[in-house]
């Protein structure tokens, strides 16, 4: 029953998703609409017959285009056959030529040097060399083998070889993909950690994710393992380009090599992908927030009876205490990505990278957190903070400005402690970060935490019975993540599945503002870009 069941999503998971591309598929490899839509049966009546005959595959859309591959070689061989019979055009009849005539001065005026020229573009270095020499350059077979350093029985290999593949395309309608003349664009969600000898290899990430033929290949290869070949028609790039641009993407661990394909090292979420991870985070999303926001309010007293968070409103601080919590559960969900255990590269950097195809979702679920940090002669500061979507923030200061305060705060100095230039750059933070009460106190206007003090307020929040129940609700989350990424990527990619579920899950932050902000319990800032919302200054 559970199989059935299994089986009959699939079936209306391929009728939804994918008959479409599959036709497209199709299109491009016959260039007859009518011959694709044949093809395009014939692939979609295999793929239903295994489903019903109860065949589960593992990776669904792996599966999928591998039977279509594998169709489609069965037609193009048949579609071979039936030309070679009607017309007998072979390459063989170009093989044999006296030394005083070339193939282009017997064939100049024929249809197939046009077709030969065609698929020299697209046949590999392996093989174009060779193909190259003997058939444009009319050179002997033991003049080849000498200049190459191959053995006369190689080069004669590698000509047989190389007729059977320029035979199969010359007798083929090429219909070269969309990408060769609407190309389409992908984003990069990129971070990157590298010893500063390494920063030239930074360089080159960022060169070649800003060229427009670097993102269709690796759209193009994205759970899609492509042959040299494939790319090139996909792309309508000739193979020489192709094999220097696949080059390059290899030694920037971009692409992956896979026997004689190529698939890209990363997971790039298509526009199907996106939405049904937006869905899944709309399922339940109000009840678990306000869940959550119960959990913090009632935290509230016994994190202010400890001194925390004097200076501020009730509300200030349960904004930056909401999304703690949410990192705390994050930070607590088993099979999680560690990020302080960094996979590193064989150059001893470490790069992590995700791509998203463009699309429009109905809202931006991104909530970055970052900040800056000093080491002082006798303590360090961090400043900290979520985005909100509220961009730049921390920029706003300087790290003089952000020393300046948190020595001021350490060393309990008043305004007039301060030299004249230290006065200057107290200017600049006066009633931004921090404001003087009458008697020139600084009082600050964000959360300070001084030592210890962030372990105080995980112990209160971790006391709370209602923060389990909420992690029990985000392991299921994750642990859905997990599957939902599994079906949308390749299995080349599914060992590096926790790190991308564990950066999916802190789109828990801008859902769980949201969703609290809606119900009435929290208020939007007016000046949202100038204002400390969620931010906060550690001193130790």
């Amino acid at each position: 029953m559970h199989d059935t069941t299994i089986a009959d999503r699939l079936v209306e998971t391929f009728s939804r998703d994918y008959f479409e591309k599959l036709f497209y598929f199709c299109l491009k490899r016959t260039g007859n609409p009518t011959e694709a839509e044949e093809l395009t049966s014939e692939v979609s009546l295999a793929i239903l017959t295994a489903l019903r005959s109860g065949t589960i595959p593992q990776h669904f859309s792996a599966w999928v285009w591998q039977i279509a591959r594998n169709c489609y070689s069965h037609w193009a061989e048949r579609k071979h056959r039936r030309a070679e019979t009607v017309s007998g055009t072979d390459l063989e009849d170009f093989a044999d030529i006296a030394s005083e005539e070339s193939v282009e001065e017997r064939v100049i005026h024929s249809e197939e040097l046009k077709l030969l020229r065609r698929e020299l573009a697209f046949i590999s270095a392996d093989y174009r060399d060779v193909i190259v020499a003997f058939y444009i350059e009319d050179r002997k077979v033991s003049d080849i083998a000498k200049s190459l350093h191959l053995s006369e029985g190689t080069v004669k290999s590698k000509l047989f070889r190389s007729r059977n593949i320029l035979k199969e395309g010359m007798n083929m309608a090429r219909e070269f993909g969309s990408k060769s003349y609407k190309p389409e664009n992908i984003g990069f969600n990129i971070q990157y950690a590298a010893p500063q000898q390494d920063m030239a290899r930074f360089d080159k990430l960022l060169e070649a994710f800003g060229r427009s033929i670097v993102k269709n290949i690796l759209l193009e290869a994205s759970n899609n393992p492509s042959t040299m070949e494939e790319l090139s028609i996909e792309l309508g790039v000739a193979m020489p380009y192709m094999e220097d641009e696949v080059k390059h993407l290899i030694e920037l661990d971009l692409l992956k090599p896979i026997k004689d394909k190529y698939i890209t090292n990363f997971f790039i979420q298509d526009k199907e992908c996106q939405l049904t991870l937006y869905e899944l985070f709309q399922k339940n999303t109000t009840q678990r927030s306000l869940k959550l926001y119960e959990v913090v309010a009632a935290s509230l007293p016994a994190i202010r009876d400890k001194g925390i968070g004097d200076n501020l409103s009730d509300e200030d601080l349960i904004y930056w205490l909401l999304l703690h919590t949410v990192d705390m559960l994050a930070d607590r969900v088993d099979g999680r990505y560690d990020y302080f255990s960094n996979t590193s590269l064989a150059n001893g950097g470490t790069w992590y990278i995700t791509g998203y195809e463009n699309t429009t979702l109905p809202e931006n679920l991104h909530c970055g957190y970052g900040g800056k940090s000093v080491e002082f002669p006798d303590f360090r500061y961090d400043l900290w903070g979520w985005d909100l979507g509220l961009s730049g923030r921390l920029d706003r200061f300087s790290d003089n400005e952000i020393l300046l305060l948190a020595e001021i705060l350490k060393k309990h100095r008043k305004i007039s402690d301060l030299s004249f230039a230290e006065i200057n750059t107290w200017e600049k933070i006066d009633n931004k970060l921090a404001h003087a009460d009458g008697d020139g106190n600084v009082v600050p206007d964000l959360l300070v935490l001084y030592p210890g003090q962030m372990d105080e307020i995980d112990n209160v929040i971790l006391a709370h019975p209602g923060f389990q129940l909420a992690l029990n609700d985000v392991q299921k989350l994750y642990d859905q993540l997990i599957a939902l990424l599994q079906i949308s990527s390749n299995g080349a990619l599914h060992n590096k599945l926790a790190y991308y579920a564990t950066y999916e899950l802190w789109n828990l932050r801008m859902c769980t503002v949201r969703d609290v902000i809606n119900a009435g319990k929290l208020t939007v800032p007016e000046d949202g870009e100038n204002s400390n919302i969620a931010m906060s200054l550690s001193i130790s």
